[in-house]
This record gives C-alpha cells, sequence and structure tokens, in this order.
C-alpha cells in the first residue's frame, strides 16, 4: 500500500501542473483559485459572473504559473465541452478538475418555481456531469488526475426547504460514487473525489432563492452568526488536502462532520429526529404561503 501524502504536499502535487476551478468567480472557488495559484499551478479558471471571475484571477496571477479566464455556464453541456477543449488545447491536460460551481434555492417544495429549481439541479447536477464528462476523456488517455466533484453535507442527510438543491447534490454523489467504482475497476490511474462540505460562509447561501425577505434575513443570520460555518479559505485547504492524501471522501467543517456521522448513525431515523427539531420554524416559514 503506498504510503498517503500528508496535507503538506498538497503543494508539491499541484506545483507547475494544470488545474481546472469551476464556479471560481467567489467563495470555496475562488479560495481553491489562491490557494493553487501559491502552489505554483498553471490555473484554468471558468465561472458565469465575469466581474468575479476577473477578481479572482487578479489575486491569482503574480503567483500562478499562468491563469486563464473563460466565462462559462457550467449547465451549458456545450459551452463545457469547448472550454475544455480550449483548455487542452493551450494548457495541456489538466491534471485535476475542480467541478464547484454552485447555486441553491431556500423555499419549501410546494411554493419553489419550477424553473428555480431546474436551474438549481442544472448547475448543480448539470456542471459535475458536463464537466466531468468533457475533461474525463483527456486523463483517461493520460491515464493520471483527479476529477473533484462538490456535493454537500445535504448529499448525506436531505435538507427541508432545500428540496432541489438537496436532490442535486445527492445526484452528485451518486453519480461520483458511480464513477469511482468504474475507475477502479478498470485499473484507470485517474481519481474520483466527493467532497461534502458542511456550511461555509459564501455567496451561495446569500445568492440564494428565497420566498420572502424574513426567511431570507434568517438564513443569513444563521450563516453568520449561529452555524459553525468554515470560512472559504478553511473549506479549500481541507479539500485540496483530501486530494493530496487521495481520499475518496472529503468531509469538510464541524456540522459536515456531524451530519456524516449522523447519517451513519441514524439512517432513515433522522427524518424523525429533524422533524421534532425543525418543525416550529417550518411550520411559521410554509405557513404563511398556504
Amino acid at each position: 500500500m503506498p504510503p498517503r501524502r500528508t496535507p503538506d504536499s498538497a503543494r508539491a502535487l499541484f506545483y507547475d501542473q494544470t488545474v481546472v476551478v469551476t464556479g471560481a468567480a467567489s467563495g470555496m472557488g475562488r479560495s481553491l483559485a489562491q490557494q493553487l495559484a501559491s502552489s505554483g499551478a498553471a490555473l484554468a479558471l471558468c465561472d458565469i459572473d465575469s466581474g468575479g471571475l476577473e477578481e479572482t484571477a487578479a489575486t491569482c496571477r503574480s503567483r500562478a504559473r499562468r491563469v486563464s479566464t473563460t466565462i462559462v455556464d457550467v449547465a451549458d453541456r456545450y459551452a463545457v465541452a469547448s472550454f475544455a477543449d480550449d483548455v487542452v488545447a493551450s494548457m495541456g491536460v489538466p491534471l485535476a478538475v475542480f467541478n464547484n460551481a454552485g447555486q441553491t434555492a431556500v423555499i419549501d417544495v410546494a411554493s419553489e418555481p419550477h424553473d428555480v429549481g431546474k436551474r438549481v439541479f442544472d448547475v448543480n447536477f448539470g456542471g459535475v456531469l458536463n464537466g466531468t464528462k468533457a475533461f474525463l476523456p483527456h486523463l483517461r488517455r493520460s491515464d493520471r488526475g483527479h476529477i473533484v466533484n462538490t456535493s454537500s453535507a445535504f448529499g448525506l442527510l436531505a435538507s427541508p426547504m432545500q428540496s432541489s438543491y438537496s436532490a442535486s447534490k445527492f445526484a452528485v454523489r451518486g453519480f461520483t460514487e458511480a464513477l469511482q467504482h468504474e475507475l477502479a475497476v478498470s485499473g484507470s490511474g485517474v481519481h474520483a473525489h466527493l467532497v461534502y462540505p458542511g456550511a461555509v460562509n459564501t455567496a451561495v447561501a446569500r445568492d440564494a432563492v428565497f420566498p420572502d425577505t424574513q426567511v431570507q434575513r434568517w438564513v443569513t443570520k444563521a450563516f453568520d452568526d449561529i452555524l459553525p460555518a468554515s470560512s472559504p479559505e478553511g473549506a479549500a485547504r481541507a479539500i485540496l488536502s483530501g486530494v493530496a492524501q487521495d481520499r475518496r471522501r472529503i468531509v469538510v467543517g464541524l456540522d459536515g462532520r456531524l451530519i456524516d456521522l449522523t447519517w451513519r448513525l441514524t439512517g432513515g431515523a433522522y427524518e424523525r429526529l429533524g422533524g421534532l427539531v425543525l418543525k416550529p420554524l417550518l411550520s411559521r416559514i410554509i405557513g404563511r404561503g398556504q
């Protein structure tokens, strides 16, 4: 059995290597890009937010071997395929692809507009599907590399008021676990990693779709003052360390680890436990829309 790499070896792993990060305009994506830049990687960054993407790139250029930016909607498979072809042609086959772009909505099932739920699913799962399928053939031909797909702690336990988000993150989990099995059975040198972040102080929560401003204030306050949320920088460090250690499952944050433990210990019973805790709050939120 080969020795496990230490967290400090993340810098050595990514030095002088091409690395792709989607959703790089803010949050974990920006922090991943910045820490990869400090490792001397060549960065291929994409996002739909052109201003935020350029801000990220500006913070990375003095440290990275190279930085390229592309405006991409990860839900568009043709745009992602074109992005992948351009990266390989201009920068070579990447060592790692971080499928990180994400979006959420905090709203009950009955009230969520169909197009909102579809968009959340298309970005979160579609982005992972498109990014994996666009880059995987290149990685397999080189017989090395890492596909790093971001699920969520809510890909372990479903969250009320986040049905589309939870569904998309469960889909990422199932898709990536299947990929892990396929790569292992085929003896491929490519590795797939599943990331399960708990709460992270990023724009994803603040930019979510909410049923009203009161719910938005509650959720924002929870992320800012109540939940043991990780910083984007801390989450990025944990992810890069996990990849360097070749961990298939990378659980991020104290709350992420607690949710992981709850899932392992309780199975389906978590629904009853969660209902007891959340029922008073959910009754207030959902009841206003009835």
